[in-house]
């Protein structure tokens, strides 16, 4: 009677386990990103620089496998999300404007200003914290994640309807 309590215990920890395992959604992870070969998910000019590169995972609906788009400027991000309402957004990234690593979105300062040559002229450059800015010739006031969003709801749907010229690739 102990060895077959015992075989039946194990058999359903293995059950147990196996369907944890299967309930457990992947993480995700910001994309690599091939450089001058992928395009804008939402302009479509090729990806160059990694400077001001922006990815999110989304979903379209609830159990859906997520989906990665890839940006070359975080204002295509924005104006991706605007065009986009139904999606269902489960990760964001932006790169570090000096350092060129992934960022959580959500967690990063942002700068905004005309004076910032971004590839499709949108001026907002993101760092991990607001000393991040201090070697740059600007100095304006540093925004949060959901700041920058509101601000991004004021504007048009792309920088040239907000009336700037996107920069040549």
């Amino acid at each position: 009677m102990n060895r077959w309590f015992h075989k039946i215990f194990l058999c359903l920890i293995q059950v147990a386990l196996i369907v944890a395992g299967c309930d457990q959604q992947t993480a995700l992870v910001p994309p690599k990103i091939q450089y001058g070969m992928e395009t804008c998910a939402d302009c479509k000019m090729i990806i160059n620089d990694a400077h001001y590169a922006a990815a999110l995972a989304w979903r379209t609906g609830p159990g859906s496998p997520a989906q990665i788009s890839s940006f070359d400027d975080i204002g295509c991000l924005l104006s991706w999300r605007q065009h986009h309402p139904e999606v269902q957004v489960a990760a964001t990234w932006v790169k570090d404007v000096n350092t060129a690593q992934w960022l959580d979105a959500t967690s990063a300062i942002y700068l905004k200003s005309d004076q910032f040559s971004t590839p499709m002229g949108s001026g907002i450059v993101a760092g991990a914290t607001d000393s991040d800015f201090s070697a740059l010739p600007v100095h304006s006031p540093a925004l949060n994640w959901s700041n920058l969003l509101k601000a991004g709801k004021l504007k048009a749907g792309s920088p040239a309807e907000a009336g700037r010229e996107p920069m040549n690739h």
